[in-house]
């Protein structure tokens, strides 16, 4: 008999997260699973890759309605009920970010636990296994509204930096059977975040083919990137995580001390407004782009001079993984875990600020020397991994 997987996850529009399910799915045996997919959105750029054999639940009306972002293609409830909807968004929200206070992540747990979690039905399904494929309402929601004998959580990111409430999550944690997070360094800071539950913490590296990234990088040419101007190249939202502005007066720098360069920001966010508006004060229109969301990143990649990743914090980057594929210089900034992802021969890291960050792009731009050494150090190492799906199976099937 298949064993009966539910994954839950926001959407499948971008992101690391976002790429390393898909892997992950199309890896897992499906001979061994029978998996239901349910996302809060049911879009995405990556929903036409998901393999025949994952069928993709509709989301509950609350879900869809609760979690409604102002782009989707999906429509909301009408009437009197979409305002009820409406309204519960704005209250849960609103009194959540109050109760959160400073501490802006907080806000999401306080409004599941007093407001969407009174809302949101429960999956009426019982499943052999459940997966919360992120962390925040994503886990609260597994934790909360669906039966299953078995319960697994992700957190991908270092959870040191991201402000939650510790005492809230505890509870959660205690009712899952087991946490996955990504690299050494961030299960180990929830094992000393969580030493109640330290026993539940595993590392599971996300899943990449070294095969896949690179055919995808040959499937087009970017036609919006001057083959004339030396490309620097960020992938990621418009976060306070990734830190866009810092890049912005980075840029600004780099324009001062007469470097020729473009930078170009695949993703969206938040932010962006903020984003347009640094880019139009600092005078960088033409050295800074906004690209957008781009299904297949790899082409962008393949065709840049240097990748920049100025994150705050990260639990491991996925992203920097198919980076390190393509072969391509990289300038990180010293975030907490950043060790656990790029040797010293395999990067520039710089520390925090737009001047460090500007002088780490600069050195690899006016020496082609130093920049084609990382890309060959690069080249004679793997970075795939899909072997470590034996270790995914072993974890989802334990008894």
């Amino acid at each position: 008999m298949k064993k009966r997987v539910l994954i839950v996850h926001m959407s499948l529009y971008h992101g690391g997260a976002e790429r390393s399910l898909i892997n992950f799915l199309r890896m897992l045996p499906p001979d061994l699973f029978s998996v239901d997919l349910l996302l809060f959105r049911k879009e995405g750029h990556y929903l036409l890759d998901l393999p025949p054999y994952v069928r993709l639940l509709t989301p509950s009306e609350p879900l869809l309605n609760l979690f409604y972002n102002s782009n989707s293609q999906l429509s909301r409830s009408a009437g009197v009920k979409g305002a009820c909807y409406r309204l519960a968004r704005l209250v849960g929200t609103g009194a959540g970010r109050l109760m959160a206070g400073k501490s802006g992540n907080r806000e999401k747990q306080y409004r599941w636990r007093y407001v969407y979690k009174k809302l949101i039905p429960a999956i009426p399904e019982h499943y052999d296994v459940a997966m919360a494929y992120s962390h925040g309402e994503v886990t609260y929601f597994v934790g909360d509204k669906v039966s299953a004998d078995r319960k697994l959580a992700w957190v991908h990111n270092d959870y040191g930096k991201t402000g939650l409430n510790r005492d809230f999550d505890s509870r959660y944690f205690r009712s899952f059977d087991s946490v996955a997070s990504i690299s050494a360094g961030c299960v180990q800071t929830l094992r000393d975040t969580f030493p109640e539950v330290a026993d539940k913490f595993v590392l599971l590296p996300n899943l990449l083919s070294e095969e896949e990234v690179r055919r995808q990088s040959r499937e087009s040419d970017p036609d919006d990137i001057d083959p004339g101007v030396p490309c620097v190249l960020t992938i990621g939202r418009l976060s306070d995580q990734k830190q866009p502005l810092l890049s912005v007066e980075a840029a600004k720098l780099l324009k001062a001390a007469g470097v020729r360069f473009c930078w170009y920001w695949i993703g969206t966010g938040d932010l962006q407004p903020a984003v347009e508006e640094a880019i139009f004060q600092a005078g960088v229109g033409d050295y800074f782009k906004l690209l957008g969301l781009r299904k297949n990143p790899y082409p962008y990649i393949r065709v840049c001079q240097v990748f920049v990743q100025n994150s705050a914090y990260e639990g491991k980057s996925m992203v920097l993984d198919e980076v390190k594929i393509l072969c391509r210089p990289i300038v990180a900034t010293r975030y907490p875990t950043v060790g656990d992802q790029l040797l010293p021969d395999e990067a520039v890291v710089t520390g925090m600020e737009a001047r460090d960050v500007a002088q780490g792009i600069r050195s690899l731009l006016e020496d082609p020397g130093k920049a084609q050494a990382l890309s060959d150090t690069l080249a004679q190492r793997h970075y795939g991994n899909e072997q470590e799906i034996s270790r995914y199976v072993q974890w989802i099937d334990e008894k």
